[in-house]
């Protein structure tokens, strides 16, 4: 029984109008794009267009454009060919095992017109290498606006080049394979003098720089003794040491004894996820955690009508998309030439806001005591540097490469007290550190969300605002539709959680099992156990209780085993934004679906989790496969519902609603909030009221056109402005919305349902 905010749940893609109206075509035609980092170029399987925007630079009037319409951009080639180009994407989900994946890798071919594609990539001609360099593929469609109506589909380096007669073959390999690396190589120093045991300073022979910081900490093996160490000042290789660590006992050591090292990360399981993909990475005059320059271009003046004080104007760009920065990131301008040098350093200035507008988009900056910003129209660049770049070491990936936005979600929703400490002894690759260590540990699991590196939840199936609704109308031979539950699949009914690793050992000394007596008297075939095993989970970290939550959620899960259905075939408009890891609603209503609760072939609107997805952009075939996470629990989730204020009222039976709440979502569009649920198999039900409750009056919808909103029958009054429409009480909607959308009571329902509950 839970219920989730509009505002505070995961969220697929979200595409245009103009780009679903496109997608929604028989013939579709689709269209990538290939962005190359350093390159002042794009590259498209045909030509790329923008759409025209007031106060563009080289706009001519006679000319044949019209605002709204749409241009070519400049500084492009349509060279990319599909023949050569990787079109079918996969993606995989194994959140018992803390793993999502995609392809690892996506080609994209570029047919060597007036030797284009050759000149890319020669060394020192367009980029000093084209190896390494960071790309994106966007995929969009004929005829409509780039960036405005793309969606980007896989993002990494060129990890390898080929040129064959005509063409020029680029691999690029995903962010995720950057997890592939190995933190901390073997290393053993050697002590550089003698110490006896109460010695407190270590010098280390060729005076090493050894990475520490506060939360990633560091002991010296000498012999049998561990001792924690701190460095000296900026001495290189000179350490205070903190003698008799982890059980062990000081004594005297020789001269020329080896040195080896052992870590302890310590910190939130999120937090210790985002520092070590985003530090490592390359420092900017010094600093660190420089992840991109971008030029702006002006300060605080964003037209000849609108000013907001201590903003930067980043026109024709969405600011966040392009390179992933996030409120709480550091920002410097650096030219001393400028009025805005902002001089602090290491850098001082946080982003306080980033504004998405139609024409660009704004940094608005938390001067943190710096003077305020002056007016400045000639503009300069803007560098940024990560909040989460604070570990010495790390994988160096870029922000834009990771679903920052998702992590701090996890973190704030369910693993903001989930805390560990891991002792790091030998080389340690850090995909399984991070996947097993840190995801796994607290019930969640890797996703590759959005082409990025994301995260997902061991949690009911909680729907999003942009969860998408399967039924007859957009399932694909629907008569092969085939659900299954299985003893070997997506089913225990025992976590045993081991946690207090010995750091120098396989031994665990604390365990935790959940067990679940109604699962093995249902389904009689013995312990069917998932074990799991935390090397982070300490009891002095509150561990008992968080590794009996987080196995509490995994049996939630799997328990009754879970229902699943593969090669669900779905419309390319449909499955396009959905990725492995969403929440679905199936309305399996009219398609002789099995319904396990009922006993017949006529089931309730259900969610399921997406668990794999293969998307072949050839051919426009999606194939999704699907399980469901709630299976034969009494948990009930749902969505707070939606609200619209009203604009003004036409009459009694038709008005106008204009965008509220959670603009962002669908901008001027605000009746697509409500279009998806008038349809001839739903009712849609609502209320319309003033804010005082002095007016009130229940109707059904008869249609949405743009933003008008007309009723089947009479409301018995017409509709001011500030008025508000929302959904009808409980027992007037259909089983889909009671599905979708969290109603309250303080009793039972009428229909004996279960509450919902608030999580």
């Amino acid at each position: 029984m839970r219920a989730s905010s509009d505002i505070n749940t995961v969220m697929s893609f979200s595409i245009s109008g103009r780009a679903r109206s496109a997608a929604d075509k028989i013939n579709v035609q689709p269209q990538l794009v290939l962005e190359i980092d350093g390159v002042n170029k794009y590259y498209g399987a045909r030509i790329i267009a923008k759409r025209v925007r007031i106060g563009e630079d080289n706009l001519v009037i006679g000319n044949s454009w019209k605002i709204g319409g749409l241009v070519e951009i400049e500084n492009q080639e349509d060279i990319i060919s599909l023949n050569g180009t990787t079109t079918s994407i996969r993606q995989q989900l194994q959140p018992d095992k803390g793993v999502g994946s995609s392809i690892s890798s996506m080609t994209v071919a570029l047919i060597d017109k007036d030797l284009e594609a050759t000149k890319l990539i020669t060394p020192g001609l367009i980029v000093p290498d084209m190896l390494g360099r960071r790309c994106k593929v966007w995929l969009g469609f004929a005829e409509v606006a780039f960036p405005d109506d793309y969606i980007p589909i896989f993002r990494g380096v060129v990890s390898d080049i080929r040129v064959e007669p005509g063409q020029v073959l680029l691999d690029i390999a995903h962010p995720d394979t950057k997890k592939r690396q190995n933190l901390f190589p073997k290393t053993t120093h050697k002590l550089e003098f003698a110490i006896t045991n109460s010695d407190t300073v270590v010098f280390i022979e060729g005076r090493p720089q050894i990475p520490m910081s506060e939360n990633l900490q560091c002991f010296f093996k000498i012999d049998d003794e561990y001792m924690f160490a701190e460095p000296l000042d900026d001495s290189a290789g000179v350490f205070v040491v903190t003698r008799a660590q982890l059980g062990t006992v000081a004594a005297s050591h020789e001269q020329g004894a080896d040195i080896e090292l052992l870590y302890r990360l310590k910190g939130n399981v999120i937090d210790l996820a985002l520092w070590l993909m985003l530090s490592g990475g390359e420092d900017d005059g010094g600093f660190v955690g420089s992840y991109a320059t971008v030029p702006y271009k002006s300060v605080n003046v964003i037209n000849s009508d609108e000013r907001v004080q201590d903003a930067f104007f980043f026109p024709g760009i969405d600011i966040a998309e392009k390179i992933g920065v996030t409120v709480g990131d550091k920002i410097a301008q650096w030219d001393p030439t400028k009025p805005n040098f902002i001089s602090t350093a290491p850098p001082s200035v946080y982003v306080k806001e980033i504004v998405k507008r139609h024409d660009g988009s704004l940094i608005i900056a938390d001067l943190n005591g710096h003077p305020p910003l002056v007016d400045d129209l000639d503009g300069a660049s803007l560098t940024f540097y990560s909040q989460f770049a604070i570990l010495p070491v790390g994988l160096g990936m870029k922000p834009d490469e990771v679903d920052i936005e998702e992590h701090i979600r996890i973190k704030r929703m369910f693993l903001s007290n989930f805390d560990v400490e891991i002792f790091i002894e030998d080389d340690e690759n850090i995909k399984d550190l991070i996947e097993k260590e840190l995801y796994a540990a607290a019930g969640a699991y890797s996703l590759p969300r959005k082409s990025k590196a994301s995260v997902g939840m061991h949690i009911g199936p909680i729907p999003g605002t942009q969860t998408q609704i399967l039924n007859r109308h957009n399932i694909k031979d629907a008569s092969k539709i085939s659900v299954r539950r299985s003893i070997n699949n997506n089913f225990y009914n025992t976590i045993v959680y081991k946690f207090d690793r010995v750091h120098d050992s396989d031994e665990y000394r604390s365990a935790v099992v959940v067990h679940d007596t109604d699962s093995t008297a249902r389904i009689k075939v013995g312990v069917k156990a998932l074990v799991i095993e935390s090397r982070g989970v300490r009891s002095h970290l509150n561990g008992v209780n968080l590794a009996t939550q987080a196995a509490t959620r995994k049996l939630n899960r799997y328990k009754f085993a879970a229902e699943y259905i593969d090669q669900l075939k779905v419309l390319f408009k449909t499955g396009l934004t959905i990725e492995i890891g969403d929440i679905v609603l199936l309305d399996a209503g009219g398609l002789n679906v099995v319904n396990s609760a009922g006993g017949d072939r006529n089931p309730e609107p259900k969610f399921y989790e997406v668990i794999n997805k293969s998307i072949n952009l050839r051919t426009g075939e999606i194939v999704l496969s699907l399980i469901d996470t709630n299976y034969s629990t009494q948990s009930r989730y749902g969505l707070i519902s939606p609200a619209s204020k009203i604009k003004n009222g036409l009459s009694e039976t038709e008005f106008i609603i204009e965008p509220s709440f959670n603009t962002d979502l669908y901008g001027q569009n605000e009746g697509k909030k409500w279009q998806r649920f008038v349809t001839r198999e739903h009712t849609l039900m609502i209320t319309v009221r003033s804010p005082d409750g002095a007016r009130y009056a229940v109707a059904a919808v008869e249609a949405i056109q743009g933003n008008l909103v007309r009723l089947k029958s009479s409301l018995g009054f017409t509709p001011q402005s500030g008025d508000l429409m929302e959904l009808a009480p409980y027992s007037h909607h259909s089983e889909l919305i009671k599905s979708l959308y969290t109603f309250m009571s303080d009793t039972e329902f009428q229909d004996g349902k279960d509450q919902y509950r608030m999580i």
